[in-house]
């Protein structure tokens, strides 16, 4: 099957995936709809991607070659002994063959790699998504973001939560201000593709094929929702499904690596995962490249203190260099009381800017496809960090809709073979990450007092057979 019009909505990790494959399989016409009006590549988080995962994609396509990326080998889960030293004891300690990666990095290799011919539009939002007879209408308005996107929601515990919530960032863009457009693909011309809710466009096109103003929308044969955790396509395919609040939150941040030269004190071994652990709560520390050179990611799970100002009814998070004094205290105490001390001085180096809050969430969609619309990414199924596949995921599901386009004759048939292929895939990811949940933050075991066996049997408990983190092997 060649030809049609691909509506990409979201242009984060998913979105350019998805757009590449499109226009690989065929399409004759793509084009991605980015809420954020801001530079994406600034985005500095840290993901990570599991070996077997990275050579499969690279082997489809799907993952360029080029990108940075930092080499990890092990995975060490430490407690706080002052008796063991500044760095905390070693309980348990597991291959971690994993590369990380800077979001922003990545972001920028993907987007480097769509075709030219995709039309790509910054600043525009996206109100609904709904069926048209034989194809779907994307209706404009709302508010586009001026800021970053997600804020920094973009990555995982120990691993990449990919795909992020493209345009929940903390600008407020206009509902009156015009659509992005004008590329060569672009038929804006005439308040007809890019309309946004008030009927503003720029572009030199022919108007839309369907003969809709910018109120009317903008038709296509296929939407792809790659819009990540309030994704509007999701509510097209399955009304109602929003994510649910695990009951704990996220503090995360970065800073450059050769702060950690002065510090002194223990290693900071950086061909690992540190996994700090304590009760109630647990962090993952490792490093990842970045613009300038080398960084550390940290990410720190437990219960937010009471009164801390966070909404768990709508997915957000609080912004880098936006945590209130309550967030901000409780992050110190977690460190002064729980961290071995060379740990709790590393993290300190972290500029306020650089430090965040994201509550987590979790969500399966089923289906992941229905009529003329598919989900990917965070759109299709929101894991907790925990499980690392998020990046993973949604490159895999760019992939899927690549193979289930070559075999298809049709639209139809084209959505059912996404469907067969990809609709179990973010239930088996989200139990698993429900599970590391449970046992890394909500049940934490006495891990001071285990010994190497038990550390592992218990993580071997929370695989439940599954072959491990990091994602699923992809299948034909």
């Amino acid at each position: 099957m060649r030809g049609g019009a691909v509506v990409v909505v979201g242009g984060s990790i998913a979105g350019c995936a998805f757009a590449s494959a499109a226009v690989r399989a065929g399409a004759g016409e793509v084009v991605v709809l980015e809420r954020t009006r801001g530079r994406l590549a600034d985005r500095g988080v840290g993901l990570c991607v599991h070996d077997d995962r990275a050579a499969e994609l690279v082997a489809a396509g799907a993952l360029p070659a080029g990108i940075p990326a930092h080499r990890l080998e092990r995975r060490r889960w430490v407690v706080r002994d002052p008796a063991a030293g500044a760095g905390g004891r070693l309980i348990w300690e597991q291959p971690f063959p994993f590369h990380s990666y800077h979001w922003g990095l990545l972001w920028r290799g993907l987007r480097e790699a769509v075709p030219g011919s995709v039309d790509y539009r910054q600043g525009v939002a996206v109100a609904a998504v709904e069926a048209d007879g034989d194809g779907v209408r994307v209706r404009y308005g709302g508010a586009a973001s001026g800021g970053d996107g997600d804020g920094g929601r973009g990555g995982d515990a120990v691993g990449g939560r990919a795909g992020g919530r493209a345009g929940d960032g903390d600008g407020a863009g206009d509902r009156t201000g015009s659509a992005v457009g004008g590329g060569a693909g672009d038929r804006a011309g005439g308040g007809g593709r890019g309309g946004d809710a008030d009927g503003g466009a720029v572009g030199d096109g022919a108007g839309d094929r369907a003969g809709g103003g910018g109120r009317g929308g903008e038709r296509f044969d296929l939407a792809v929702g790659a819009d990540g955790y309030r994704s509007v396509v999701r509510e097209a395919v399955s009304p109602g499904a929003v994510p649910h609040y695990a009951g704990y939150v996220c503090w995360r941040g970065n800073f450059d690596a050769g702060l950690l030269d002065g510090l002194g004190g223990a290693p900071s071994h950086p061909e690992a995962v540190t996994t700090i652990c304590y009760l109630g709560g647990s962090c993952v520390i490792y490093r990842i490249p970045g613009p300038q050179g080398p960084r550390v990611n940290w990410v720190l799970y437990a219960p937010p203190p009471t009164g801390a100002g966070l909404r768990f009814d709508d997915p957000t998070s609080f912004p880098p260099g936006a945590l209130g004094g309550e967030l901000a205290g409780h992050l110190r105490t977690l460190l002064d009381q729980e961290f071995p001390e060379y740990w709790a001085r590393a993290l300190a180096l972290t500029a306020p800017g650089d430090t965040f809050v994201q509550p987590i969430y979790d969500l399966v969609t089923e289906p992941a496809a229905a009529g003329r619309l598919l989900l990917a990414g965070d759109a299709a199924s929101v894991v907790r960090p925990h499980n690392t596949s998020g990046a993973a995921k949604a490159l895999q599901d760019a992939t899927a809709f690549g193979a289930a386009w070559a075999r298809a004759s049709s639209w139809e048939e084209l959505v059912a073979g996404y469907q067969a292929a990809r609709g179990a895939a973010g239930g088996q990811l989200v139990a698993l990450a429900r599970r590391l949940g449970r046992a890394q933050v909500e049940r934490t075991p006495a891990w001071a007092h285990m010994t190497t066996a038990e550390a592992a049997a218990w993580w071997e408990a929370q695989l439940a057979g599954a072959a491990g983190i990091g994602g699923q092997a992809m299948t034909s």
